[in-house]
């Protein structure tokens, strides 16, 4: 450089890795705020994933839900809102425009600095709170909320099983391409009778 700094120096002083090797490439790099924004939508979305399962869950009654993350209805006061969880299960989307957003900027810059990079910040310091307050969301959600066992054992049904019968058909000896075309119910019934038998045998 011009003035004679030792920017190996300098870089050690700062905690740095090392120093850039393109000084242009250096004042328009957004990749690691763009990786951020990628890595935030992925994690948001799988809180999103899991606050649907819970927001189901709690429809049928399998868990309950803490009053500090629920809310009444003023329709049906006897009803628990999961607000929290619909709160968390939209944040995804939002991340995910974030990402998008800040990419779609940087795809049609030169390179060197331009202005429009001032627009990493609203997205980077957004993503940061927001993916704080999620996790912190969330860890309240499944710290407070009960399980409801009977509820949960109910919301089973046979159907869920169909690949494990088809499965239980093929070690049986029956073709797999012919376990679809059997009755449910007539194996159902088959496997009831077997345990019945297995029953009386060890009685």
């Amino acid at each position: 450089n011009a003035f004679g700094v030792d920017r190996e120096f300098l870089a050690r002083e700062l905690g740095f890795d090392g120093v850039t090797s393109n000084s242009i490439d250096a004042t328009c790099d957004r990749d690691f705020v763009v990786e951020f924004l990628m890595w935030n939508t992925m994690l948001l979305t799988h809180l999103s994933q899991l606050a649907e399962d819970l927001i189901i869950t709690n429809l049928l009654k399998g868990v309950t839900i803490d009053d500090a993350y629920a809310t009444g209805s003023s329709l049906m006061p006897q009803k628990k809102n999961p607000d929290a969880l619909e709160l968390l299960r939209g944040k995804a989307g939002i991340a995910l425009g974030r990402a998008v957003g800040l990419t779609a900027t940087l795809k049609g810059l030169p390179r060197a600095y331009n202005k429009d990079l001032q627009e990493d910040k609203i997205p980077l310091f957004e993503g940061v709170d927001t993916v704080k307050d999620c996790l912190a969301i969330a860890t309240g959600v499944i710290a407070t909320m009960k399980l409801n066992p009977e509820m949960l054992m109910k919301a089973l049904c046979p159907e869920m099983l169909a690949t494990d019968l088809a499965d239980y058909l093929v070690r049986k000896g029956v073709p797999f391409r012919e376990t679809h075309h059997i009755r449910y119910g007539d194996i159902y019934l088959y496997i009831c009778v077997c345990v019945v038998v297995v029953v009386v045998v060890v009685v």
